[in-house]
């Protein structure tokens, strides 16, 4: 399923320990040339390579947090 960019936000948030009650999220008017949806189709991958996805947007931004951290000290 597509990911928003709210939820998106969120796993970024969540994996800082942070919420919007901390970062409140502000939303601009569309720009030109801004575009209204995007996201990736894994169905090629799936086909080609038998490719799923094993790792979650949350656990993923976790994983990343967790990284980042340790490689930053």
């Amino acid at each position: 399923t597509p990911t928003t960019v709210n939820q998106l936000c969120d796993a970024v948030l969540s994996a800082n320990g942070q919420s919007r009650a901390t970062y409140p999220v502000s939303y601009a008017a569309a720009q030109l040339g801004d575009l209204r949806t995007s996201s990736a189709d894994i169905t090629r991958a799936r086909e080609l390579l038998g490719w799923e996805p094993k790792i979650s947007l949350q656990d993923g931004m976790r994983r990343t947090v967790e990284w980042a951290m340790t490689a930053i000290k």
